[in-house]
């Protein structure tokens, strides 16, 4: 992960999220999933909008929520990044 394997960093983004292995960190799960999307991880796109979106270590920005789940969906077609644009933001792909 420390390496530059985006996928990697989300998977210690999830986990510091989750408490697995220590004490839940959304802060620090943040940070993470932010490393993960600027190494091309679709998952850390994903999941940084989701902790945009909804607050969580830090402050909510629904602009940049949308621009990450946008991101996901063109570099995985990620389903639930797709879902989301949809239902919170209103894009209609079909």
């Amino acid at each position: 992960a420390e390496a530059g394997d985006g996928d990697a960093m989300a998977w210690l983004g999830s986990a510091a999220l989750s408490g697995e292995g220590g004490a839940k960190d959304p802060v620090a799960a943040r940070a993470r999933f932010s490393r993960a999307a600027d190494a091309g991880s679709a998952v850390g796109w994903r999941e940084l909008g989701k902790m945009l979106e909804k607050g969580k270590g830090g402050p909510k920005d629904l602009d940049a929520a949308r621009a990450a789940y946008e991101q996901a969906a063109e570099l995985g077609a990620d389903r639930y990044a797709l879902n989301r644009l949809v239902k919170a933001f209103g894009l209609d792909f079909y």
